[in-house]
Protein backbone atom coordinates (compact mmCIF):
# COMPACT_ATOMS: atom_id res chain seq x y z
CA UNK A 1 0.00 0.00 0.00
CA UNK A 2 1.20 3.73 -0.96
CA UNK A 3 2.41 5.60 1.97
CA UNK A 4 0.29 8.21 3.06
CA UNK A 5 2.56 11.21 2.73
CA UNK A 6 5.29 10.08 0.04
CA UNK A 7 4.94 8.69 -3.34
CA UNK A 8 5.44 4.60 -3.14
CA UNK A 9 8.85 5.05 -5.33
CA UNK A 10 11.08 7.36 -7.03
CA UNK A 11 11.66 11.10 -6.39
CA UNK A 12 9.90 13.62 -4.44
CA UNK A 13 7.17 14.90 -5.30
CA UNK A 14 5.29 18.19 -5.03
CA UNK A 15 1.96 16.38 -5.20
CA UNK A 16 0.36 14.70 -2.34
CA UNK A 17 -1.78 12.11 -1.66
CA UNK A 18 -4.24 14.65 -0.20
CA UNK A 19 -3.57 17.56 -3.65
CA UNK A 20 -4.50 13.57 -5.81
CA UNK A 21 -7.32 13.00 -3.51
CA UNK A 22 -8.97 16.45 -4.27
CA UNK A 23 -8.51 16.40 -7.64
CA UNK A 24 -10.35 13.39 -7.88
CA UNK A 25 -13.09 14.51 -5.50
CA UNK A 26 -13.45 17.89 -7.92
CA UNK A 27 -13.91 15.36 -10.95
CA UNK A 28 -16.41 13.35 -9.46
CA UNK A 29 -18.26 16.80 -8.22
CA UNK A 30 -18.22 17.41 -11.66
CA UNK A 31 -18.43 14.79 -13.75
CA UNK A 32 -19.43 11.51 -11.35
CA UNK A 33 -18.00 8.84 -10.24
CA UNK A 34 -18.37 6.93 -13.26
CA UNK A 35 -16.18 9.63 -14.90
CA UNK A 36 -13.10 8.46 -12.77
CA UNK A 37 -10.04 6.51 -13.51
CA UNK A 38 -6.77 7.23 -13.17
CA UNK A 39 -5.79 8.13 -16.10
CA UNK A 40 -8.37 10.95 -16.57
CA UNK A 41 -7.12 12.09 -13.14
CA UNK A 42 -3.85 12.50 -14.38
CA UNK A 43 -4.44 14.60 -17.87
CA UNK A 44 -6.75 16.45 -15.61
CA UNK A 45 -4.19 16.96 -13.37
CA UNK A 46 -1.73 17.82 -15.60
CA UNK A 47 0.55 14.49 -15.09
CA UNK A 48 2.19 11.61 -16.08
CA UNK A 49 -0.54 8.66 -16.33
CA UNK A 50 1.68 6.58 -13.93
CA UNK A 51 2.19 9.08 -11.09
CA UNK A 52 -1.43 8.63 -9.45
CA UNK A 53 0.12 4.87 -9.11
CA UNK A 54 3.11 6.39 -6.89
CA UNK A 55 0.36 7.30 -4.02
CA UNK A 56 -2.36 4.91 -4.91
CA UNK A 57 -1.76 1.02 -5.89
CA UNK A 58 -5.35 1.12 -8.07
CA UNK A 59 -8.72 2.66 -8.49
CA UNK A 60 -10.07 0.79 -5.27
CA UNK A 61 -7.47 2.24 -3.09
CA UNK A 62 -8.25 5.57 -4.57
CA UNK A 63 -11.73 5.38 -3.58
CA UNK A 64 -11.28 4.22 -0.10
CA UNK A 65 -8.90 6.77 0.72
CA UNK A 66 -11.51 9.86 -0.97
CA UNK A 67 -13.86 8.47 1.43
CA UNK A 68 -12.15 8.63 4.29
CA UNK A 69 -10.54 12.19 3.42
CA UNK A 70 -14.27 13.40 2.49
CA UNK A 71 -15.45 11.68 5.30
CA UNK A 72 -13.06 12.97 7.91
CA UNK A 73 -15.17 15.82 9.61
CA UNK A 74 -17.35 13.93 10.57
CA UNK A 75 -18.46 14.36 14.17
CA UNK A 76 -16.37 11.60 15.47
CA UNK A 77 -16.44 12.53 19.36
CA UNK A 78 -20.05 13.50 20.06
CA UNK A 79 -20.21 15.99 22.82
CA UNK A 80 -22.19 14.04 25.59
CA UNK A 81 -23.00 17.27 27.15
CA UNK A 82 -25.53 18.00 24.74
CA UNK A 83 -29.16 15.83 24.40
CA UNK A 84 -29.32 12.95 22.00
CA UNK A 85 -31.24 14.69 19.85
CA UNK A 86 -28.77 17.29 19.11
CA UNK A 87 -26.07 15.45 18.75
CA UNK A 88 -27.79 13.40 16.05
CA UNK A 89 -28.90 16.86 14.07
CA UNK A 90 -24.92 17.79 14.39
CA UNK A 91 -24.13 14.79 12.74
CA UNK A 92 -26.32 15.04 10.35
CA UNK A 93 -25.42 18.68 9.97
CA UNK A 94 -21.67 17.70 9.74
CA UNK A 95 -22.77 15.69 6.87
CA UNK A 96 -24.73 18.15 4.64
CA UNK A 97 -21.60 19.91 4.89
CA UNK A 98 -19.70 17.42 3.92
CA UNK A 99 -22.03 16.56 0.86
CA UNK A 100 -22.75 20.41 0.30
CA UNK A 101 -18.75 20.88 -0.70
CA UNK A 102 -18.31 17.76 -2.54
CA UNK A 103 -21.19 16.08 -3.95
CA UNK A 104 -20.12 13.72 -6.25
CA UNK A 105 -19.07 12.00 -2.42
CA UNK A 106 -22.57 10.55 -2.76
CA UNK A 107 -21.65 8.26 -5.39
CA UNK A 108 -18.54 7.12 -3.05
CA UNK A 109 -21.28 6.64 -0.34
CA UNK A 110 -23.18 4.42 -2.18
CA UNK A 111 -20.20 2.39 -3.98
CA UNK A 112 -18.40 2.09 -0.44
CA UNK A 113 -21.03 1.81 1.80
CA UNK A 114 -19.25 -0.36 4.37
CA UNK A 115 -15.79 1.60 4.40
CA UNK A 116 -14.75 2.07 8.41
CA UNK A 117 -15.22 6.00 8.48
CA UNK A 118 -18.76 5.75 7.85
CA UNK A 119 -19.61 2.34 10.06
CA UNK A 120 -17.78 3.95 12.80
CA UNK A 121 -20.03 7.22 12.20
CA UNK A 122 -23.11 4.44 12.10
CA UNK A 123 -22.11 2.84 15.18
CA UNK A 124 -21.46 5.97 17.14
CA UNK A 125 -25.22 7.47 16.37
CA UNK A 126 -26.69 3.98 16.87
CA UNK A 127 -25.35 3.99 20.21
CA UNK A 128 -26.20 7.85 20.85
CA UNK A 129 -30.31 6.82 20.09
CA UNK A 130 -29.89 3.92 21.84
CA UNK A 131 -28.60 5.59 25.44
CA UNK A 132 -31.66 8.03 25.12
CA UNK A 133 -33.59 4.53 25.64
CA UNK A 134 -34.57 3.11 21.62
CA UNK A 135 -33.58 -0.20 20.79
CA UNK A 136 -31.10 -1.07 18.69
CA UNK A 137 -33.20 -1.73 15.22
CA UNK A 138 -35.27 1.45 15.63
CA UNK A 139 -32.19 3.59 16.64
CA UNK A 140 -30.51 2.06 13.13
CA UNK A 141 -34.59 2.54 11.22
CA UNK A 142 -34.31 6.27 12.33
CA UNK A 143 -30.70 7.09 11.01
CA UNK A 144 -30.88 5.36 8.10
CA UNK A 145 -34.04 7.97 7.57
CA UNK A 146 -32.04 10.93 8.37
CA UNK A 147 -28.98 9.66 6.47
CA UNK A 148 -31.16 8.74 3.73
CA UNK A 149 -32.75 12.71 3.65
CA UNK A 150 -29.25 14.54 3.85
CA UNK A 151 -28.37 11.92 0.84
CA UNK A 152 -31.69 12.35 -1.21
CA UNK A 153 -31.33 16.27 -0.70
CA UNK A 154 -27.75 15.93 -1.73
CA UNK A 155 -28.08 14.41 -4.94
CA UNK A 156 -31.53 16.43 -5.92
CA UNK A 157 -29.41 19.93 -5.72
CA UNK A 158 -26.50 18.72 -7.67
CA UNK A 159 -29.04 17.36 -10.54
CA UNK A 160 -30.70 20.45 -10.41
CA UNK A 161 -29.89 22.37 -13.41
CA UNK A 162 -28.00 25.50 -12.87
CA UNK A 163 -30.40 28.70 -12.95
CA UNK A 164 -28.68 32.02 -13.51
CA UNK A 165 -31.81 34.10 -12.97
CA UNK A 166 -32.87 31.78 -10.06
CA UNK A 167 -32.70 33.57 -6.51
CA UNK A 168 -31.29 31.39 -3.58
CA UNK A 169 -33.54 28.84 -1.94
CA UNK A 170 -34.60 29.32 1.08
CA UNK A 171 -32.93 27.48 3.81
CA UNK A 172 -34.86 24.33 2.78
CA UNK A 173 -32.95 21.24 4.05
CA UNK A 174 -33.00 23.03 8.03
CA UNK A 175 -36.48 22.89 7.11
CA UNK A 176 -36.84 19.29 6.56
CA UNK A 177 -34.21 18.63 9.17
CA UNK A 178 -35.77 20.31 11.99
CA UNK A 179 -39.06 18.43 10.93
CA UNK A 180 -37.39 15.19 11.18
CA UNK A 181 -35.86 15.99 14.63
CA UNK A 182 -39.06 17.11 15.45
CA UNK A 183 -40.42 13.87 15.17
CA UNK A 184 -37.59 12.35 17.10
CA UNK A 185 -37.59 14.58 20.40
CA UNK A 186 -41.20 13.50 19.79
CA UNK A 187 -40.13 10.19 19.79
CA UNK A 188 -37.72 10.54 23.05
CA UNK A 189 -40.07 11.89 25.07
CA UNK A 190 -39.36 15.51 24.99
Amino acid sequence: MASQDQPRRGRKSTLSREIVIEAALDLIDSDGLGALNLRKLADRMNISAMTPYHYFDDKADLLSAMIEYAMTPLANDLDPKLSSDKQIGAAMLDLHRILDRHPGVVDLIIAESDTLRLDEFRQSLIATLQKAGLARARSADILRSLTSYVLGYTMLNRLRPEQPNRSAPPDSFGVGLEMMMRSLREELGG
